[in-house]
């Protein structure tokens, strides 16, 4: 895949504009129609100049949260490629989460390539609740895309603008017979981490990296492998054009490596990471990923969760990119309020440690887990800025398929869950965890459903897991009264999907006295 478009500086092209708008109304007209292309994107994250140290642009703004006032919005999708044959093929799902007293939203797709180069373009509308059927208003309020009925493209960048009503926008990728999801970003950032990955014979690992902006940014890499650092020449100094995503191999950069974490650090600019990892079965494991790249570390991470089966495994690899030493708490919970003794790991600097959290869990038991930086009696503790964290669950036997979550570093009282409509007699999972020191109270229910439709409830102690069956496709909501975090896993005949939620940031109980972690 080709990894540079050959195009004008940003800076010079400005300058030229900038000239013209002073001799020419014309020229401001044909400057404003260029800013165009990019509207709602320069919202999130100023040009290429913008100091690394102005976190408005990064950090929680980029995760995938959703504010239910919002009604105006972006959303970046850098991982998948939509050319025929392409090794992920990328399907977008966007939703209108609005409600049923909300409004329509006006969503316009685009699929960017490269300065200069003409874009994919969709406009469509949304109507507000509702399932993927329409709705009375004979629109639906859940739409399915694939990327290449836009525009086919080994390398496409998406972007999603939303206006009129508050939307979730996910995407998923197909390949090896299986497929991976994960919620989209909503701004840039100047750093991403992804604690797991491997380059062992017969996988891929593939960084993507999308720059949604009219500037040009420049990235190094650094890989965190079972064998060490690593920061090869050629990942040092990527330039990543404007308005244009990149392929990035890291199984070419650091071939045979067991485990791979990287950082993604720019320079100058900010990008959108994601990574697609695929198995082809030589080890036993087969199937696509799709993870999206954490903006920040944590001392504190959640993950909903995972289902112990013959032939599955769960590894959990953790990574510590800082210069002193960390002690992890692995603290696992098992639904009926049960909880296993924790597990201690001590990761040196600089590297990465992989645990298998799923063999001490019974057979068919669902199962959610913690982590946390445990003190070490070290002087430098303070100065540990925190650790990220990657799950990589491998199913073998009869039904092959992997799937791969970052996990949350935050709770709300609030979630949405989009499922892509992707996997045919599929069985839909949600798990729910709390992440409180206090019992909460939660609710499911499918937007889809009617109003008299059953609405499961239940109660969690504190560090508690539920997981529900749902019974349709689209958009879940979950709300507590207090902080939890969620996770959907789906199996089907086309593989094994897990994805995180969209949580609602700030969350309604902020301010309150009920404990945990906070978005």
């Amino acid at each position: 895949m080709s990894q540079e478009n050959s195009v004008p500086k940003s800076e010079a092209r400005a300058d030229r504009l900038a000239k013209r708008s002073r001799r020419s109304r014309r020229s401001v007209v044909v400057a404003v129609a260029f800013l165009t292309v990019i509207v709602g994107v320069s919202e999130w994250l100023a040009p290429s100049d913008t100091s690394s140290s102005d976190a408005s642009g990064g950090g929680k703004r980029a995760q995938a949260v959703v504010d239910p006032q919002e009604t105006r919005s972006t959303w970046l999708c850098a991982g998948g490629t939509s050319q025929p044959g392409g090794i992920a093929d990328e399907t977008l799902t966007v939703a209108n989460v609005g409600g049923s007293r909300s409004f329509v939203a006006d969503i316009k797709v685009s699929v960017m390539t490269g300065v200069g180069v003409a874009t994919g373009r969709l406009d469509f509308t949304l109507a507000p609740r509702g399932g993927p059927l329409p709705s009375a208003t004979g629109l639906p309020s859940v739409r399915s895309i694939p990327v290449s009925s836009i525009l086919a493209n080994p390398d496409p960048g998406v972007v999603v603008e939303a206006i009129g009503a508050p939307v979730v926008v996910t995407h998923s990728v197909s390949g090896a017979g299986d497929v991976g999801a994960t919620p989209c970003a909503r701004g840039g950032s100047d750093t991403w981490y992804f604690a797991g990955g491997t380059t062992v014979l017969g996988a891929e690992q593939w960084l993507t990296l999308f720059n949604p902006f009219p500037g040009d940014a420049v990235v190094d890499l650094t890989f965190f492998t079972n064998t060490g650092v690593e920061e090869p020449g050629d990942a040092q100094g990527v330039v990543v054009a404007g308005t244009s995503r990149l392929s990035i191999p890291i199984h070419d950069l650091v071939p045979r490596r067991d485990s791979v974490a990287t950082r993604v650090t720019t320079r100058r600019g900010r990008v959108i990471a994601e990574q697609v990892q695929i198995l082809d079965g030589r080890d036993g494991r087969k199937g696509i990923t799709l993870v999206a790249g954490v903006p920040e570390l944590a001392k504190k991470w959640w993950f909903s969760g995972s289902t112990a089966q013959e032939g599955r495994s769960t590894n959990l690899s953790i990574l510590n990119p800082g210069a002193t030493k960390v002690n992890v708490r692995i603290d696992t919970a098992l639904v009926g309020a049960v909880t296993l003794a924790p597990i201690d790991v001590e990761i040196p600097p600089r590297s990465v440690a992989v645990t298998d959290v799923s063999s001490r869990v019974p057979v068919g038991t669902p199962f959610a887990w913690s982590l946390s930086i445990r003190g070490s009696g070290d002087s430098q503790d303070e100065s540990i800025e925190g650790i990220s964290a990657s799950a990589l669950i491998a199913q073998t036997g009869i039904e092959l398929g992997v799937a791969a979550d970052s996990g949350s570093s935050f709770a709300s009282s609030s979630w949405y869950s989009l499922s892509p409509d992707l996997l045919g007699g599929a069985t839909r999972e949600i798990a729910i965890f709390n992440a409180s020191d206090k019992r909460v109270t939660w609710r499911v229910q499918a937007f889809a459903a009617l109003p008299d439709s059953k609405v499961q409830r239940g109660t969690l102690a504190p560090g508690g897991l539920s997981r529900q069956t749902l019974t349709s496709s689209g958009v879940t909501q979950v709300v507590a009264d207090g902080l939890v975090t969620i996770s959907e896993a789906t199996q089907g005949p086309r593989g094994l999907i897990l994805s995180g939620g969209f949580p609602v940031c700030p969350s309604p109980l902020v301010g309150s006295t009920s404990g945990g972690p906070r978005c």
